[in-house]
């Protein structure tokens, strides 16, 4: 809904965003309006950007390019829009992390004898059709295919160190002390983020 596009612009960023649902390109257009911000809103299928070879600095992406069946596709296409010496971060979720865990264990004996995939209980527990969850090596080996220098981490919330109702959970984080909480949440965390630079020499 484009809060990611007005914190870009308010950092100094000339912006071009994009989103695959007219919905969303008209409520980031109309933030922008309201706020007195600007930034080029497009619709566009990241499967197939309409932008010249080596056309930006950065792109940033979060929690979207898993909700393709052809994730590799918009990697490709992010190479190819970055110029030399860009970067990329994109974030997805994390297959080993606890939200998954917690998926599997509640959802996917029932989901087994009723005919469904693994990952079909996943995607049926977040917020999408076909959400995929990548380990770090799956995200890893995807990047690595096109470019030349890639990070992979992982990163959590509150909620992944202490998956505990919103009541109780304050407490024991507290207990827990900041820096324990922030390490466990971050090592157990639902999210992966990837740092990609493209490099003179990588593939297209």
């Amino acid at each position: 809904m484009g809060l990611h596009t007005e914190k870009l612009v308010r950092a100094g960023a000339d912006v071009t965003t994009i989103d695959i649902s007219q919905t969303s390109v008209d409520a980031t257009a109309r933030r922008m309006e309201i706020k007195g911000l600007k930034a080029d809103v497009r619709r566009m299928d990241a499967e197939i950007l309409e932008f010249p070879d080596e056309s930006f600095d950065f792109v940033w992406s979060w929690g979207v390019i898993h909700h393709s069946a052809m994730t590799g596709r918009i990697v490709r296409q992010i190479h190819r829009v970055l110029k030399a010496g860009g970067e990329s971060w994109v974030m997805v979720y994390n297959l080993e992390g606890m939200p998954a865990y917690i998926t599997m264990a509640r959802r996917y004996m029932t989901g087994f004898w009723r005919g469904r995939s693994l990952d079909e209980c996943l995607w049926r527990d977040t917020d999408g059709f076909t959400a995929r969850y990548y380990s770090k090596d799956q995200l890893g080996d995807l990047f690595n295919i096109f470019f030349g220098k890639v990070s992979v981490e992982s990163f959590g919330q509150d909620a992944d160190a202490a998956p505990l109702p919103r009541q109780l959970r304050p407490i024991v984080l507290n207990l827990m002390g900041a820096a324990r909480a922030s390490r466990i949440g971050n090592k157990r965390g639902g999210f992966l983020f990837v740092t990609a630079s493209k490099q003179a020499h990588d593939k297209n």
